[in-house]
């Protein structure tokens, strides 16, 4: 509740040609990397990171991210929990997988991508 008191800027990724434009209260500290937008809420309790791609760089970005989660962040994932949703929300398709794991540093975090969907693609099997 408090989040949505604190004020905000509006963030364009990417900033030249924005696909997506996204509310982003300061508190959360937005900082760029190479396709898109990172944010620390401050308590520490999540972090999400808003990335553009292209719908057929799909796999191919979320197979990066999960290499930079156990790699660089040594995380733990369960791959036997993956789950997979479709939904859909603010009159957008999405689609959602996601893991439980594991992590020293984070206990034991839900790791999870959500994309907006075109229609030719599905998450859900």
């Amino acid at each position: 509740m408090l989040a949505s008191l604190a004020l905000a800027e509006t963030v364009n990724i990417p900033e030249d040609e924005p696909a997506i434009s996204v509310n982003i209260p300061e508190t959360w500290k937005p900082e760029a990397t190479d396709k898109g937008i990172a944010c620390e809420l401050p308590d520490k309790v999540a972090t999400i990171i808003f990335e553009v791609t292209t719908e057929k760089g799909l796999d191919a970005l979320i197979q990066e991210n999960v290499e930079w989660l156990v790699k660089d962040q040594s995380v733990q994932l369960d791959k036997a929990s993956e789950q997979k949703q479709d939904f859909e929300s603010a009159g957008l398709k999405w689609g959602r997988i996601s893991w439980d794991s594991d992590s020293k540093g984070w206990g034991r975090p839900l790791s999870a991508f959500c994309s907006p969907m075109p229609a030719a693609v599905k998450f859900s099997r």
